[in-house]
Formats: structure tokens, sequence, C-alpha cells
């Protein structure tokens, strides 16, 4: 009883050491022009300033000048950086240990302070903005669950800054940055001594100065660079590079619940290739992150991909399973690659996946049943874009299942279930050509081509009549003269999709 009472009493202290504790302001001013908000769950910062431009937030440490949400910092789940504030202070929110997300309400931050999430180990979900110029010393520093890196064209990230994120699967570093030492690598200690393990996962883009000789100083492997160096290497000499390609403008916003399945499937096993395919896919994914802003960790670029790809690995696996709370959120679907008609059943349509044949259409992915599992996954919206037909007949206009290059009157395929918008390249019996001149099939070249002109801040209606607009009067003067009509159609039961806008 003695016992029991001393751990009652222990517990009353506690509780009211924590009431205490809660009664005290969760809101504040870190500096003139800077303010803070706490709400339970969500730690805003807000600048105050009314002149025009950004300002920075003060700088912390560890020991004194401690960050004002010292208390809450085991309760932080999500920081929201709001409309001009140009720099994180250095510790801001070093040892948030269960901070797992950051949301930029613009993209003008230009730095992010010395340790400025230090140890934030539950941290997986930040997507730098894209005119950060500079990520000081161990900035993300034991952030071991942060799953990607992007670093931007511009940006110089200091020594150790990525130390020790032990989960790192994909590294993208701007051609133009600066890389500090053991800015990737992961702190080892044995038997007292301390060394750094370079980072061995997937890289996509480097700067010219990063290469098989010198990369270890930066913490990144020497199979890992080889590979990424060798991937590259046909871009460097392809001649035909689109204006779409190479100025990709920056994004205006941050779309943090925006997610995006991306499939290029471009390399068949029993049928013919689909020119371009891939890199229609590679580029809109690159439109995805730096136009429309969608953070690089909400992305999936899937290239040849098989049926167990897309329906178990990407449509189960990552879309139903994985992500949580998507009523709040929205999904983009791409896919470039071929689309054949069932000749047995009414020419129903069919996607393609690279080990179906094309004589077994039935073996794909029938297009209503995309359509239909796409809706039940509960996003507050999803957007489709199809580059591809269901004629039977191919960008090179070649026959996918029967011998003969005939095409025939493909079933129009409609969404039903759950809030979707599609849009395709083309219907009935016409073919989704290529546009050899660009490098793309003509459908995702105007896609892309408005998301350049309108740095992504198009309504949907706008989109779908510039495309078919200049899709329906070019395709007649490439090499198949033939025509070709983009459609959308819609769940909506009105027109207000129309004013929609990513």
């Amino acid at each position: 009883m003695r016992r029991f009472f001393i751990l009652l009493m222990a517990l009353v202290l506690w509780t009211g050491i924590a009431a205490a504790q809660n009664t005290k302001a969760k809101s504040g001013k870190c500096s003139s022009d800077v303010e803070w908000e706490f709400d339970g769950r969500t730690l805003y910062i807000k600048s105050t300033a009314i002149h025009k431009g950004t300002v920075p937030m003060p700088d912390y440490d560890l020991n004194k000048d401690l960050a004002p949400w010292i208390k809450q910092q085991l309760s932080i789940r999500k920081v929201v950086i709001g409309s001009g504030i140009g720099r994180i202070g250095s510790c801001a929110f070093a040892n948030c240990k269960e901070l797992n997300s950051v949301e930029f309400q613009d993209v003008f931050l230009w730095e992010i302070g010395w340790g400025a999430f230090l140890n934030c180990r539950n941290l997986f979900n930040f997507s730098i903005p894209v005119n950060v110029k500079k990520i000081e010393t161990i900035a993300f520093a034991n952030c071991s669950s942060l799953r990607s890196v992007r670093v931007p064209g511009l940006c110089r990230v200091e020594d150790q800054a990525f130390l020790s994120c032990t989960n790192l699967t994909l590294v993208e570093v701007g051609k133009n940055a600066l890389i500090g030492k053991a800015a990737f690598a992961t702190e080892v200690v044995e038997d007292g001594v301390t060394s750094h393990k370079p980072y061995n996962g997937e890289i996509i883009g480097l700067p010219a100065t990063i290469n098989t000789d010198n990369c270890l100083e930066y913490g990144l492997a020497k199979e890992a660079v080889a590979i990424c160096i060798k991937k590259a290497a046909p871009l460097q000499t392809d001649t035909r590079q689109s204006d779409v390609d190479t100025n990709i403008p920056g994004s205006l916003v941050m779309r943090n619940d925006t997610y995006a399945l991306i499939i290029g499937n471009e390399n068949y096993r029993f049928v013919a290739n689909v020119p371009f395919a891939n890199n229609d896919a590679s580029v809109f994914s690159e439109y995805c992150k730096n136009t429309l802003g969608i953070p690089a960790s909400n992305i999936h670029l899937c290239q040849d991909a098989t049926k167990h790809m897309i329906l178990e690995q990407e449509l189960n696996d990552w879309l139903k399973e994985e992500i949580q709370d998507k009523a709040g959120k929205k999904l983009i679907v791409y896919y470039a690659g071929h689309g054949v008609p069932d000749i047995q059943d009414h020419n129903k349509s069919y996607l393609l996946p690279t080990d179906v044949y094309g004589t077994k259409p039935q073996r794909g992915i029938s297009l209503d049943a995309f359509y239909s599992e796409l809706g039940r996954l509960g996003f507050a919206r999803v957007t489709l874009f199809i580059d591809a037909c269901f004629s039977g007949v191919n960008r090179d206009n070649e026959g996918l299942n029967t011998e003969r290059a005939v095409e025939v009157e493909a079933e129009d395929a409609k969404p039903t279930i759950g809030n979707l918008i599609v849009f395709s390249a083309a219907h009935g019996n016409e073919t989704a050509q290529g546009y050899q001149e660009e490098g793309h099939g003509l459908f995702t070249y105007y896609l892309l081509k408005e998301l350049q002109e309108t740095q992504g801040m198009v309504t949907y209606g706008k989109l779908t009549d510039d495309i078919r607009k200049h899709v329906s009067n070019v395709a007649p003067t490439l090499d198949l003269r033939k025509k070709q009509t983009p459609k959308s159609a819609t769940t909506y039961s009105t027109d207000a999709w129309k004013n929609l806008e990513f």
C-alpha cells in the first residue's frame, strides 16, 4: 500500500506539472518579424513583416538561446513554414523527434541553418524548395527516416549536411550544386574509431565536379556514382532534345499533399516498342517536381512496367497501403505506352504492360477496372493523363493484335467512381502519334508545353482546350497523316471541374 501511495502521488505530481506546462502560451514571437503558433500537433511559423521580401528566423543552439517551442518539441508532428520566411534558423527544430513532415506555403526560402533539423528521426517528408541556395552543416544529420534528398541546382550543401540519414534511397543533385565533405555519409564507430560509410543507393544527376575518383570525399559510393554517370551518358549525346526538356520552370507553390504515379512503357517483350515513352514519363516527372512543386518523395517514376509492377507494387503497396489520410490528398497518374483493344470482346480497352502479348489483351489491365481501382482509393481528386490509344495501331503505324495495321473503333471507357478527371491522347479509332521532331508523344509534348508556358498555373478547362487545339492541328501534318483529337472524361456531374487547377 505504501508503494502504491508513493506511485499515486508521483502520478498526481506529474499530471500537475504536465497540466501546468499545457497552460503555458503556445504562441508567441520569435523576433520582431516572425511569430509562431502551435495547435497541439502542427507548429506554424509566420512572417509579420510589413515590407516586401523575406525575413529570417532567429538562430538557436542546443544549450542556450533555445527555441521558444522547446517545451512542445516532443508533440510537434508537422511544421508549416509560412510565406515570407527566407531562412530556417540554426537548431530551430533540432530534437523534434516526432516531427514527420514540413510544408512550405511558398518557394522563396533561401537558406536552411546549422542543425535546423538535427536528430529529427521521424522526418520522412521534406522537399527542399527550388530557391534554396545554402544548406548548412548537419542541417539534417541523424534524420534516419528521410527517404530522398533533392538538392536544387544552385545550392551549396555544407559538410555533413545529411550525415547518418541511414534510410536514404534516392539522392538527386543539381548540376551546378556545390557539395561539402561527407555530406551524404553515415557515421560509423567501431572500437572507438569513427569513420564514414558512403551512401550507396540510387543517384539521379550529379555536378560534373563529382566523379568516381573523388566521390568518397562527399560521402557517395563509387558504385552508385558510376551507375549514375552511365545512365546520364546517353542524354549528353542525344541531339534530339526538345525545348520542353530544357526550359522547365520552377514552381510558384509547394504541393505537399499531391502524389504522382508516372508510368512510361517503351520497351516491350512481345510487341513493338513505343518510341519516346520513357522520355515522356521522365520529363513529365521533372515537371511534377519542378513546375508543380510535388515533393520528390511523393513521386514514383515507373518505366517499362510489368503488370505486377503496376497493380501490386504501385497501385496496391504504395497508393493503397502506404499513403494515409487520402481524403485530403490529390493524385496524378500519367501513362505513356501501348493501349490495345480486345477485338474478341466488343473492342474493350486495355492498358498493355510490357510483359503481356498484344494478342492477349485480356491479360493486360482493363481501362474500366483501372479507373475504378483509382477511384476507390479515396483521394480527394485523381487526375489521369493517358498518352496511348486503343485502336490496335501504334505510334509507328504497326498492328498490335493483328498482322495488319487496321484501326478499330475502341470502347469508350469512362470513369464512374471517385473524383476522377481523365485527359486522353485520342479516341475511337485514332492513333496516339509520336512527335519525332520533339522526341515525345504528340499529346505529351503539348501537355508539357502548356505546363511550361503557364508555370503549372492553369485551369483544367484551359488545359484540355489548348491541348486539343494544338494536337488536332499538328497531327495531320506528321508522317502518318492521321487525325488525332484528345478528349477528356470525368465523374463530375457539371463543368465545375474545368475551373480546377493542379
